[in-house]
């Protein structure tokens, strides 16, 4: 019932997660070593170990095991000695790079498998859109539908659920995005999600977030600074069966079940 310390670790850390029996971090560590940095470090029961060499001043965003295969994604333009758009796997004992953008110097924040294609966020452009990316046969990222639209706007997570992608972040409605905060890619175009999630009640005009989404006892939950889904008081914390928002499990003062349907 307490917590107890996994550490030092000298820097930031911005994913954790499990790779067959290791338990893995990525984030921005131990800058200043020579000429690159330490952005992925495993725990070996006693302390944190280097887990390859990305270049100077970089980060790991997200790491994710897909197909039991472990990537990370971030703002790292090299890794292990190789030239990368920040996407990397692991293979062997080294990290190899993904794809290529048409472009360098982009941030890719999160990554998943939908429908057999990689796809992954963040800032990343093209001449005709930006912000999300597949990766094509020919091994090229490429713009996903019409991106994310609006100066302000960005996604920041990934989740496949009912065999939809999900994609959540700073989403404006009113710069043409088909939903509020969060939406979702049918196969073919950008659906949103009722009303979306909201910051006050009915309004469109402020950002909230979409930080993390996972899917639990057949939901999706959706983790961010978020006061209202679908018109739902949601508190940070908000939930979508697949068709409409429900109310939270456990969360005080509130019915149980679903609340509401747009």
């Amino acid at each position: 019932g307490t917590w107890s310390a996994l550490g030092p670790i000298d820097g930031f850390t911005f994913s954790v997660v499990k790779y067959r029996d290791t338990l893995l971090i990525g984030g921005y560590f131990d800058i200043g070593i020579g000429t690159t940095s330490l952005c992925v470090e495993f725990y070996d029961g006693d302390a944190w170990q280097p887990y390859g060499e990305f270049d100077y001043g970089a980060d790991v965003r997200r790491l994710r095991v897909i197909n039991d295969t472990l990537y990370a994604v971030g703002s790292f333009s090299s890794v292990d000695g190789q030239v990368s758009n920040g996407v990397a796997k692991r293979v062997g004992g080294t990290w190899v790079p993904v794809g290529a953008f048409p472009d360098p110097g982009q941030i890719v924040l999160d990554i998943v498998e939908y429908r057999d294609t990689l796809v992954v966020i963040g800032y990343v452009t093209f001449p005709t859109g930006r912000g999300i990316a597949y990766l094509d046969t020919d091994g090229q990222w490429k713009l996903l539908g019409p991106g994310i639209l609006g100066g302000m706007s960005g996604a920041h997570s990934l989740a496949v659920y009912q065999n939809d992608l999900y994609v959540g972040g700073q989403i404006s409605l009113p710069a043409g995005n088909a939903g509020q905060e969060i939406m979702k890619w049918n196969g073919t175009a950008f659906e949103g999600l009722g009303q979306g999630l909201q910051w006050s009640e009915n309004n469109t005009s402020s950002f909230c977030d979409v930080r993390a989404m996972v899917e639990h006892d057949g939901l999706l939950f959706i983790g961010g600074g978020c006061n209202y889904a679908g018109g739902i008081p949601s508190h940070g914390v908000a939930v979508w069966d697949g068709t409409r928002w429900c109310s939270v499990p456990g969360q005080p003062n509130q019915q149980q079940g679903i609340m509401g349907m747009d």
